[in-house]
């Protein structure tokens, strides 16, 4: 019956965090396969919480978090206040006027800014407008995917100024 289902259908629940559709995908078989599968197997396969421990070095609290949630984020946190914590360590110095004159170089250089779209600092010091160290994205949304998922194994590609 499971002809198509072997171990591998184990370990990318538990350790790779796969959903059930994905896993049907890489093995050739549905979604309600591959939960059977698991559930004959032991495997839990409802919609409940992992543990899980706080991406802020200076916490290491462990809780709990959905599936979902761990699989798509690179850190996951256990309270804004930690988020924020980690966030306002990463060096990076706002700089109003800083943005301003980078916006200015990037329409200088013959690229069409739009309204949407983010210039971002490589080293998060807003007033080094050297043009090695700014990108552009598309959108805000695609700007925090680049942060959140680790900047260039993100799958974020910028659409100015190179990676």
């Amino acid at each position: 019956m499971y002809n198509h289902i072997d171990k591998r259908a184990i370990d990318l629940w538990v350790n790779s965090l796969y959903s059930l559709r994905m896993i049907g995908s890489e093995l050739g078989v549905s979604a309600a396969g591959v939960k059977k599968y698991l559930n004959r197997h032991g495997i839990a396969t409802g919609g409940g919480a992992l543990l899980t421990v706080c991406g802020n070095p200076g916490c290491g609290k462990e809780f709990s978090k959905a599936r979902c949630y761990l699989r798509i984020r690179k850190r996951n946190f256990c309270s804004d206040i930690c988020y924020y914590e980690v966030l306002g360590s990463s060096g990076y110095q706002a700089s109003r006027q800083g943005q301003r004159v980078a916006r200015r170089l990037v329409r200088e250089c013959g690229f069409s800014l739009e309204d949407g779209h983010v210039v971002h600092h490589r080293d998060g010091d807003c007033d080094n407008n050297d043009l090695g160290n700014l990108l552009v994205f598309s959108s805000q949304s695609d700007h925090m995917r680049w942060h959140r998922l680790g900047g260039i194994g993100s799958g974020v590609v910028p659409i100015f100024g190179s990676v």
